[in-house]
């Protein structure tokens, strides 16, 4: 938790306390830490909640559901599902959907980048 902070803490020294790609990974930090109150205290400062990102907090399934059946899907929405992925150690169906974000173009961030090393480490 102790480093979690100090992260939080940097991330907001230098400004990007804002970005919705870096709240979303706060929040699974939290989540993961099992920090419930800080992670409340990051959800309800994220100005722009699509859905996948309120399913992300629930489970997989769900938020699989959801990104299937979104319209238009942002690269906030293609990280969140790396992420959920991941973190549910489906790591073959977090690479899957990485490479179909660079096959319709969809400009990957640091996040979703950073996703794709941990199908490696596993």
């Amino acid at each position: 938790m102790a480093i979690g902070a100090k992260v939080h803490g940097r991330i907001i020294k230098y400004g990007f306390d804002n970005n919705p790609i870096i709240e979303t990974s706060l929040l699974g930090l939290y989540g993961e830490l099992g920090c419930i109150t800080n992670a409340r205290k990051v959800f309800d400062n994220i100005p722009v909640r699509d859905s996948v990102i309120f399913r992300s907090c629930d489970d997989l399934l769900s938020a699989e559901r959801i990104f299937v059946n979104v319209a238009i899907r942002t690269f906030i929405s293609w990280t969140s599902m790396i992420y959920c992925y991941n973190r549910s150690g489906w790591f073959k169906e977090a690479f899957e959907i990485f490479v179909k974000m660079l096959e319709l173009k969809v400009e990957p961030n640091g996040v979703a980048i950073m996703g794709v090393p941990i199908l490696v480490l596993d």
